[in-house]
């Protein structure tokens, strides 16, 4: 991505100030995508994306700054997609805002021009994707729902550094029903990569519900613990690229009257191979998630995506790109999404 230095500002008011720096840069895309299991089953799409970046340093070395996401979807409203505050120095960088988990120490990029989530399945345990699966809800007395509707996402990290390693512990803190933390290491060796990530997380909640009629209305109670483990492996040979990520979990859950421990894994594999201005890539994920509740009842079943796609670089930041997948989950029949379309960076 090519960025567009907008701004360098000399902090003059004060001697004790480094310069600083402010950078926009963006990225934007349209197209159209295509869902089988859709009543409509082709739709257009468009976003942009803006990227501010600011970043500073004090007189004894300390790097300091702040970036901000900022996405328009669709024509709709401005919204603040991602914003990270952190430091950094010989210590190691220390984030706080949107930061990642620190056992996400890689993974399979997606397919497609707009995504066709083939990373996702594979991603399903690692860093906080887990929480689409521990807001269990409980439909109570006159169809009250209540649910633990809890987010797993990390609001700090600590990174170090040295070399070829680096290693990285990120935490959520300050959430009175979440407690959960992840550690992380990774290693590079020439154009390839291993990493190694562990999750924990305990969610107990207690939500309550007036209902017209009763005298104390509906109670629900849920907790859940969950272990993850989490391995990575990629790397650029020629014009071969391959990553790879497998993630083992065992989870327990009591919430709404429902008990269980479950073993969890997912996995998923992307190769890709370039000739030119050309990209062609193929993914495969699976997971397995035993059997657990979701949110809304039911079970979660297995799942299963892959696909092939494309994309070719028209040069000064534009490509076109596209892909075609097959999803499945548990034994319901599979479906084809597809896309295609043009992305732009600026």
């Amino acid at each position: 991505m090519k960025k567009i230095l907008l701004a360098t500002t000399a902090l003059a008011f004060s001697a004790g100030f480094a310069a600083a720096e402010v950078s926009f840069s963006g990225q934007a895309k349209m197209g159209l995508n295509y869902d089988g299991a859709a009543e409509k089953e082709t739709s257009v799409h468009s976003e942009a994306v803006l990227y501010v970046a600011m970043s500073g340093e004090t007189d004894t070395g300390l790097a300091f700054g702040a970036t901000i996401d900022m996405i328009v979807e669709d024509n709709g409203d401005l919204n603040n997609d991602d914003t990270t505050v952190f430091v950094s120095g010989a210590f190691g960088k220390l984030s706080m805002g949107a930061v990642p988990e620190a056992d996400e120490n890689g993974g399979i990029a997606d397919i497609g021009w707009d995504d066709l989530d083939t990373d996702d399945v594979a991603e399903n345990l690692s860093g906080d994707e887990l929480d689409d699966y521990l807001s269990y809800s409980f439909i109570g007395g006159f169809n009250e729902t209540l649910s633990m509707n809890v987010s797993l996402d990390h609001n700090v990290n600590y990174t170090y550094a040295a070399d070829a390693f680096s290693v990285a512990v990120s935490a959520k803190i300050g959430d009175e029903e979440v407690d959960s933390y992840a550690v992380g290491g990774r290693y590079n060796f020439g154009d390839a990569y291993v990493g190694l990530g562990y999750a924990k997380h305990e969610i107990d909640v207690s939500r309550s519900i007036s209902v017209v009629g009763t005298p104390t209305g509906i109670t629900f109670e849920g907790s859940a613990d969950a272990e993850v483990v989490t391995a990575v492996a990629g790397g650029t040979f020629g014009a071969f690229g391959i990553a790879a990520i497998y993630s083992d979990g065992s989870i327990d859950i009591d919430a709404g009257g429902t008990t269980g421990s479950y073993d969890v894994d997912a996995f998923g594999v992307r190769g890709s191979y370039t000739m030119d201005a050309l990209t062609l890539v193929a993914a495969y994920s699976e997971a397995d998630m035993d059997g657990m509740p979701t949110l809304g009842g039911g079970t979660a079943g297995d799942q299963k995506r892959y696909g092939i796609g494309a994309a070719y670089d028209l040069g000064g930041g534009a490509q076109l790109a596209g892909g075609v997948a097959r999803t499945k989950t548990g034994d319901a029949d599979s479906e084809t999404i597809g896309d295609f379309g043009i992305t732009m960076s600026f």
